[in-house]
Formats: C-alpha cells, sequence, structure tokens
C-alpha cells in the first residue's frame, strides 16, 4: 500500500471513528482506534500494546477491526 492510499484510509477510519485493523508489510498487525494522524505516520491506541506509532511505508493494509465473534459470519 502506498503512502497516499494509506493516509486516505487511516483519515476516513478516524473520522469515522472506527476501530480498525493493521496489517504491516513485517507481519505484525495492530488492533484498536487511530488517535492522531501525521504526515506519514499515524499513532493508535492498540488494544494490547496501549499507544503505538505506524508509518505510512509499513502499512500492508488497514480494515475495519472486527471481533472474533463477528469474523465468522
Amino acid at each position: 500500500m502506498d503512502n497516499e492510499l494509506a493516509g486516505k484510509k487511516a483519515k476516513f477510519y478516524s473520522d469515522t471513528s472506527t476501530p480498525v485493523h493493521i496489517m504491516l508489510s513485517n507481519g505484525r498487525f495492530y488492533n484498536g482506534k487511530i488517535k492522531y494522524i501525521g504526515a506519514d505516520f499515524l499513532l493508535m491506541d492498540e488494544l494490547k500494546f496501549g499507544e503505538v506509532c505506524a508509518f505510512f511505508i509499513e502499512i500492508g493494509d488497514i480494515l475495519p477491526y472486527r471481533e472474533k465473534e463477528e469474523q465468522g459470519k
């Protein structure tokens, strides 16, 4: 995912207060709400790790977060 698309998706989910599932290109992932969007990064309240930073260049995809119960539907 390029920086521009990652920024647009992050802004959309932040503006709608939608929890997100962020997959990084290294296989790691974060779940939580986006708090702040900078020029090339975002800060989020991650459910497990607290506040984390992810640079757009690291992001493979940003999707709406779904609880485990919702994933089977």
